[in-house]
This record gives structure tokens, sequence and C-alpha cells, in this order.
């Protein structure tokens, strides 16, 4: 049995699973309901992705002050209140009757939404010390579960309540159950309180594994927002039919994650992250090279290699620091936030030059080269550290 087996799942590690569950359903919902508000509001396009903007834009607010909040209030108000603002947000964007009301909505979900998101990895982390990354992983299991029914639920209720609405409506009833149930559960604070001004620096290796943080984010994310417009103009099938094809490796990046908490038991971390990027370099080439392959396969196996690469690299990063851990962790969510924010806009405008079925594997291609690139540093100097640590404790026996 391997340490990270040995985990426990107690109250506090299901709340923090349920609460990483409500935010990622409230960041997945935001493509589906976005038709919805541009034809009631009458937007463009370009109005319409502020959306989505606007919550890549409230994460990297939260990427760059988190810790200060936390310094201020406390882990526990944070945490929950980050929860309150997601709702207060969902308002926002369910009543807005104005762009600037919904927008703000968004706004706000990404900002108070990522303060409560950056400390789940630091409770997990803290309270699972020799299990980190099998708790991130099965936190990020229940994130593609909540995130995989959203669009569904968006689509069931338009279509039998004529309320689209009501989908995000849900997560009221969800907020008030947890609080309920977990409203006594106790927090980890820090073992000594960051200065309210922050202050927290890191070293190189934590900068370079941030990076690695925003690579992956960004291949995650231009794939899947990307995705239904590459197969529609690369295949000639219509939209619905891409939709559904790109849908696959929503599917892929939940069996991926299922089967990355099993295999920990079976595979070292840098193997997994190799098969991982493999199965997405895999999928790619076959997408690229045939079209014998079902699009759904090929999308499948795309999001099976995608599924991992984000809980190995948010973990691998958080334990390259010794203390400042929510700092740290705050700064991982400003890379997601910015990957979020730049790198499909990247894939967009080079798109409006050379067309999407070159644009997007370009991009995506030199994100994986560099994540490669990265990683295989990375790894190789952690190899050669630990040599030079034992050699170390030779020489002292």
């Amino acid at each position: 049995m391997t340490a990270e087996s040995t985990l426990q799942r107690d109250g506090l590690t299901w709340l923090n699973y349920l609460m990483m569950g409500f935010y990622s359903y409230l960041l997945n919902i935001l493509g589906p309901i976005t038709p919805f508000i541009r034809d009631e509001l009458e937007l463009s396009y370009t109005v319409g992705s502020f959306h989505f903007s606007a919550f890549a834009l409230g994460m990297i607010a939260a990427g760059l002050l988190g810790e200060r909040w936390v310094a201020l209030l406390g882990r526990r108000r944070v945490f929950w209140g980050g929860g309150i603002g997601m709702l207060l947000g969902m308002l926002l964007l369910t009543l807005g009757r104005s762009p600037v009301i919904t927008v703000t909505g968004a706004l706000l979900m990404g900002s108070l939404g990522s303060l409560t998101f950056s400390l789940i990895p630091v409770f997990l982390t803290r309270h699972h010390p020799r299990a980190s990354l099998r708790s991130l992983t099965e936190a990020n299991l229940v994130a593609s579960s909540f995130g995989f029914v959203a669009p569904f639920l968006v689509s069931f209720f338009a279509v039998w309540l004529l309320n689209w609405r009501a989908a995000l409506w849900l997560t009221i009833p969800l907020w008030l159950a947890l609080w309920l149930l977990y409203r006594r559960q106790t927090l980890p604070e820090p073992e000594a309180t960051p200065s309210a001004t922050g202050g927290a620096s890191f070293g190189t290796r934590f900068w370079l594994r941030w990076l690695v943080v925003f690579l992956v984010v960004g291949i995650e994310f231009c794939i899947l927002f990307w995705g239904p417009d590459f197969l529609r103009d690369t295949r000639s099938i219509d939209s619905s039919e891409a939709a559904a094809a790109a849908g696959f490796a929503l599917v892929g990046m939940f069996l991926g994650r299922a089967a990355g908490s099993f295999l920990l038991n079976q595979w070292p971390v840098w193997l997994r992250f190799v098969a991982s990027l493999a199965l997405v370099l895999g999928g790619g080439l076959l997408l690229l090279t045939t079209t014998r392959a079902p699009l759904e396969l090929n999308m499948l196996l795309i999001g099976l290699g995608v599924a991992n690469l984000y809980p190995i690299a948010f973990d691998t990063s958080l334990r390259a620091v010794f203390s400042h851990h929510d700092a740290a962790s705050s700064r991982l969510v400003m890379a997601s936030g910015v990957a979020i924010l730049g790198l499909p806009l990247i894939v967009g405008n080079l798109a409006d030059q050379i067309g999407i079925e070159q644009a997007l594997p370009l991009v995506v291609g030199v994100l994986l080269a560099l994540v490669v690139s990265l990683f295989a540093a990375l790894e190789q100097r952690a190899a050669s550290s630990l040599v030079t640590m034992a050699r170390h404790e030779n020489r002292k026996d």
C-alpha cells in the first residue's frame, strides 16, 4: 500500500470535495447560459463573451489578493463568504436586465468564489499530508461530475420548465445544505498568521511549476472552448453534432480522474503525468491524421489525457513551498485565471488569420511542447536534488 492510498475521507474532506463541485458547477454553467442571456438582452457575441472574461478576471484578482483577505478575515469566513459571494453573483446573472449587471455577476462569482476555491487545496493538503495528490484528484473528480451535469440541466429546465434560470437557482439549496451539514466543521488555520500586506516570496522552482499550471489549464480550456468550432469546420458537420462530439472530452475528463485516483496506487506521479500528455498528443494526432476513427473516440482520448494534468501540476506546485500556503494557492488560482482569460483569446485571434483548423492544433501543440520541456527539467532537477541529499546523508553516516 502506498502513502497515497491511506486517504481517510471525513467530514472536512467531503466538505471540500462538495464545495469544489459547487464552484465547478457555476464555472461550467457560464457557457451554456450565455446564449440565453445574449438572446434576452440582445447582446453581440463580443459582449456575451465578457461574462466568461469577467469570471477569469475575478480569478486573477482572487489570486493576487486572496491571502490578504485570509489574513484579515480568517480562513473560515473567507471559505463560507466566498460561497455566499458566488450566490450573489448568480442572482445578478439571473435577475439582471442589462449586461452591466450580468457581467458584474460573473465577476463576483469569479473573484469571491475563487477565494473559496483557493483554500480547498490548502485544506486538503494540510489535512491529508501523505495523500494530498489523491485527495486533490478526487476533489477534481467531484468537480468534473458537477461540471458535466451543468449543461444538461440548463437544457432540461429550458425545455421542460421554459426557464433556464432554474439550473442556477439549484445552487441555493446546495449551498444551504452544505452550510447546515458542515457549519460546525473545524477548518485548519495557518500555523502563523501572515502579514495582511502579503510579503510571501517563493523560489524559482515554484514559479516554474506555476508556469506548468498555467500551461495545462490553457491546454484544457483551449480544447473545451474551441473544440466544437474545430470539429465543425474540419469535419463539415453542423454545430449540434460538433458540440455533442466535443462533449466526449468532458466524459473523458471524468473517467480520467476516476482512473487517476486508482492509478496512484500503481504508478509514480511522473509516469501518470507523462501518460496523460501522451494521451492528449495521441488523441490529437489521431484527430488530425485520419477521418476513420470516430470523433467521439478522439475527444474521449484527449479528455482522458487532460484530466489529470491539472491536479498533478497543482499538487506538485503546492509541495514546492514550505510556508505561505494560502499565498501559494492563490497564485496558482491566478495562473488558472490568466490562462483562461488569455490563451483561448490567442487561439481566436489566430483563427481569424489562418483558420481554426490550423490555429487550435498550433497553439495546443506549442503548449504541450512547453509543458513537456518544463516538467522534464523540473523532474530532472528534483531527482538530482534527491541524489545529492542521499549522498550527503551517506557521508554523515
